[in-house]
């Protein structure tokens, strides 16, 4: 959601409230398109401040989202609806602003930032682009190359970098947000229409045919197969070459062919996976601040309990007479696996090992965890050990007499 409030009689606030980083959910594109009609219903406001909540502008929009059918007010038309507006709208920065949340701040006349804060857009680590004007507001505010050279990449920087590029128009080392007002106070009365970057034509070099393909050029090359770098560029070349409504055009059209792609749920997989781990580490941390401390495991049980449950597993294969011999299963792991080939395979390791070891181990295991099924010890490495651990290539021996008595 966004709360509305008005100070000193004439600053209307409006606060994005989401934890932890006000992401732009439904509710809270919502709550800001409602304030801003109020806004422009009450004659008694002159200027408009939008901040978020606990120190964090905007994280961007809500990724949670992006695998159902999107509800709410779209992003796009509510950033227009603020730039659109005949009263400064100034946008206070602290914490983040990041994707969606930098979009929102240049729909904002004016950008006011914490000299810490971060601001970017890194939709293409997504396998995105920015698709709320982000890839044609900002060639228009800062130029191409350095355009470019944020969206491609989808880098962080920090404000006080934000303002040499002129990204924000001020830094403080205090409160963004009581500067936000205050500023918000002076600009009463001030022209518009050159705060208004969707109506800026996008600064570019004389060379810049040459600059977009040797750009281009760069980022298939980093990209190794990426799709959406490759899109990025494309939607910065409308920039340069459309008006803004046709920029935007392509923008959606770009986004469209990203937004299903493989590439971009195997990347936000990705980020739910990293993120999912950090709650783990964090757990971890709980756990060890009131004594719950995880059991260490050793460095000779992880390799025990992977590598001997693998060769089990193999020795299940060969007897259900999925493999014709070990040696099978062992050229499967070096050539298709990555198997170290001067450790032969699982196999070859087991019997270098020494099977009755293999066994020894497993049973321990199994009976420390009982559960876990693949730990259970094969029948088929239960009678090598038995006929004294014969070497792997004897193993053959004993599935053909197997496979004749099954016959039989």
């Amino acid at each position: 959601m966004a709360s509305y409030s008005v100070l000193h009689g004439s600053v209307a606030l409006i606060t994005l409230q989401n934890p932890p980083v006000n992401a732009l959910s439904a509710a809270v594109r919502a709550g800001i398109t409602d304030a801003v009609q109020r806004t422009l219903k009450d004659p008694q406001v002159t200027s408009v401040v939008i901040c978020g909540q606990n120190g964090r502008f905007c994280g961007g929009a809500d990724i949670r989202e992006f695998g159902g059918s999107m509800s709410g007010p779209p992003l796009v038309p509510m950033i227009n609806a603020i730039e659109a507006m005949d009263k400064p709208v100034v946008a206070a920065i602290e914490g983040v602003a990041l994707g969606g949340g930098l979009e929102l701040a240049l729909g904002c006349h004016y950008r006011i930032a914490h000299r810490q804060a971060l601001v970017g857009l890194p939709e293409v680590t997504l396998g995105l682009l920015p698709a709320a004007g982000g890839s044609q507001r900002l060639p228009r505010l800062i130029g191409l190359p350095a355009a470019l050279d944020l969206i491609t990449t989808g880098k962080h920087i920090l404000a006080s970098e934000a303002l040499k590029l002129g990204i924000v128009d001020q830094v403080t080392d205090g409160n963004a947000l009581n500067m936000a007002v205050e500023f918000a106070r002076r600009i009463v009365g001030k022209p518009l229409d050159p705060r208004r970057i969707s109506t800026l034509p996008c600064p570019s070099p004389p060379d810049v045919d040459f600059l977009l393909d040797r750009v281009l050029a760069q980022v298939r090359k980093r990209a190794r197969g990426a799709l959406a770098p490759v899109a990025c560029v494309g939607a910065l070349r409308a920039a340069v070459f459309l008006p803004f409504a046709q920029g935007m055009e392509k923008e959606r059209e770009l986004m469209g062919a990203l937004f299903d792609s493989g590439q971009a749920r195997a990347l936000q997989y990705a980020f739910f996976s990293q993120r999912l781990v950090s709650q783990l580490e964090n757990h971890c941390c709980y756990w060890a601040r009131y004594g719950l401390v995880p059991r260490h495991i050793a460095p000779e049980e992880i390799l025990e309990r992977c590598l001997y449950a693998l060769t089990n597993e193999g020795f299940n294969i060969l007897q259900d007479g999925m493999a014709a011999g070990p040696e099978d299963i062992d050229a499967i792991y070096v050539f298709g696996y990555g198997w170290p080939r001067h450790r032969g395979g699982p196999m070859f390791h087991a019997g270098q090992v020494g099977l009755a070891r293999v066994l020894e181990k497993l049973e321990h295991y199994q009976h420390k965890h009982p559960d876990v099924p693949y730990l259970k010890p094969s029948p088929l490495l239960r009678r090598l050990v038995a006929a004294g651990s014969p070497a792997v290539q004897k193993w053959r021996e004993f599935l053909n007499k197997d496979r004749v008595h099954s016959q039989l």
